[in-house]
């Protein structure tokens, strides 16, 4: 037999082996990664998911992976309520505020890397609408505070089950002590407190409101309430009926910036194939295309601001809605969690 011959010989068994293998690999069951995420995040993560499931990302040796997105909110993770241990836990997590985690305790056995500081963005808003201008002046926190002591009902989420209610909260200590970060003291204080109490008590009832106060305020009771406090994402989704009734934003001097950071979830049961997994859906929702569908979902690219032509914040805009988010006075939460879980059970204690 010829050397030529031969060598085209090896070659095609070279190659046929290689493409057995490939499809051998890609027959294998894929790989699960689970995804836990905070509601405030989890329409435009599943819209991520489905799309990168379908463009049928490997790693490893050719393995597919396929993300599922389970749902998990701040305050469950940081008041120990996520059930997570090392032998159960989702192998990615991304939380609204990643303040709220500076140092995170997820669960007995886990260790909670970061992988991106931030995938998105929104904050806290009030809205009035304009046919309450003689309850609200203005959706600001004196204007707010102001009603609430004339028994006027507010919206916003209990401090105890939602992070956009809890930090509702802690947006009003920052406004009234005009300062940031904030200490222990600011936050156990009775001059703090009893700035807040009339607005925790202006909320008739908490399980009314739910999650979503944007939601609510652009319902058939949404005239039950003089103001509301959602974030700016959740506005923006409830546009088109709140539209009709002439809302007007107004933003926080002291803001809280909902990052929604990327974390990695490891323990001794994750395999580096989980991990690799996990990174390369993280960098998936980094991706230009994907930076600009979080727009359609009311929230801002992690790095960037909406261009102005696009159409749901342009809308927004001739409500208030602002074209650059500012953290010029980005609220920061005291490190000792402590103070803070005091801080919710003492404001859980007055929510009807």
């Amino acid at each position: 037999m010829r050397r030529g011959t031969i060598f085209i010989f090896v070659f095609i068994l070279v190659a046929g082996g290689i493409i057995a293998l490939t499809q051998l690999f890609r027959s294998q069951p894929a790989l699960e990664i689970i995804v836990a995420v905070d509601p405030l995040a989890e329409r435009w993560v599943r819209e991520a998911a489905i799309a990168f499931n379908a463009q049928g990302e490997t790693v490893g040796v050719s393995r597919r992976v396929r993300v599922t997105v389970q749902v998990m909110g701040d305050m469950g993770v940081f008041g120990g309520q996520s059930g997570w241990r090392a032998e159960n836990h989702p192998d990615g997590w991304i939380p609204a505020w990643g303040g709220l985690f500076l140092s995170p305790s997820v669960g007995a056995g886990l260790t909670a890397r970061q992988i991106s500081p931030s995938l998105a963005r929104t904050t806290l808003v009030w809205m009035s609408p304009a046919s309450a201008d003689d309850r609200v002046a203005e959706p600001t926190w004196d204007a707010v505070q102001v009603a609430a002591r004339a028994d006027e009902n507010l919206a916003f989420p209990s401090a105890a089950t939602s992070v956009q209610g809890f930090a509702t909260l802690i947006s009003g200590v920052a406004e009234f002590k005009l300062a940031s970060p904030l200490t222990d003291v600011m936050l156990t204080g009775t001059d703090s407190r009893a700035y807040l109490t009339p607005m925790i008590n202006a909320v008739p009832s908490y399980a009314t409101v739910g999650a979503d106060s944007a939601l609510t305020m652009s319902g058939p009771t949404g005239a039950t309430y003089a103001a509301g406090m959602a974030t700016e994402s959740q506005w923006l989704s409830q546009l088109n009926t709140l539209s009709a009734k002439t809302p007007r934003f107004g933003y926080p001097a002291a803001p809280v910036i909902f990052d929604f950071p990327a974390y990695l979830l490891d323990s001794v049961n994750q395999t580096e194939d989980d991990r690799a997994g996990v990174q390369a859906f993280a960098a998936y929702l980094a991706l230009p295309a994907q930076q600009t569908s979080a727009m359609n979902f009311g929230l801002r690219p992690a790095q960037s601001e909406p261009a102005v032509e696009q159409a749901l914040f342009a809308r927004g805009a001739q409500y208030g809605i602002v074209p650059v988010l500012s953290s010029a006075r980005a609220v920061t939460l005291p490190q000792n969690t402590t103070s803070v879980k005091s801080f919710i059970t003492w404001a859980s204690g007055l929510q009807r």
